[in-house]
C-alpha cells in the first residue's frame, strides 16, 4: 500500500500513491511501453494504474516508475542533472539515469526491492519468472 505523510520522498523505499508503485520485474512480465489505458499521449500525462482492464497482467508499463526503471531503461541515458556543473541530482544512487560512464545497467535494477509492489495477492502466488540474457 502507499505511503502516507513521508517527509523524505527522495530517500524513502516506499511509493507514495499509486502511480509509483512498480510491479516486480520478476514476477510481472511487461515492456517499457506506456500502456494506452493509462497513459495519455496527447495530454503527456499518467492516470490510475487501475484503468487499465487487464491490471497487473498487462503487458505494458502503468506508471512513470515502470518505464524508467525497466530493465531496457535503466541507466542507458545520461542524467540531465548530472552533466550541467551548476545543478545537482537529488535522486543521488537512486537515480535512473547514468552518472557518468561507469554508471552502467548491468541488466537489472539496483533500485531496492522495496521499492517496488511486492505483495503479491494469496490467490496469485507464483514463482519469479527466470530472465532470459536472449531476446
Amino acid at each position: 500500500m502507499p505511503i502516507v505523510g513521508c517527509l523524505n520522498r527522495m530517500s524513502c523505499d516506499g511509493y507514495h500513491d499509486m502511480k509509483e508503485r512498480r510491479r516486480h520485474p520478476d514476477v510481472y512480465d511487461y515492456t517499457p511501453e506506456p500502456c494506452c489505458n493509462v497513459f495519455s499521449k496527447t495530454l503527456s500525462s499518467w492516470g490510475l494504474p487501475s484503468a487499465c482492464p487487464s491490471g497487473d497482467e498487462c503487458k505494458q508499463s502503468h506508471t512513470l516508475m515502470e518505464v524508467m526503471y525497466h530493465r531496457e531503461k535503466y541507466k542507458t541515458r545520461v542524467c540531465e542533472r548530472w552533466v550541467k556543473p551548476l545543478l545537482k541530482c537529488s535522486w543521488s544512487h537512486r537515480c535512473a539515469y547514468k552518472h557518468g560512464d561507469d554508471d552502467v545497467n548491468l541488466g537489472y535494477t539496483s533500485k531496492p526491492l522495496s521499492l517496488m509492489e511486492k505483495r503479491i495477492d494469496n490467490d496469485e502466488r507464483r514463482a519469479p519468472k527466470k530472465i532470459s540474457a536472449e531476446k
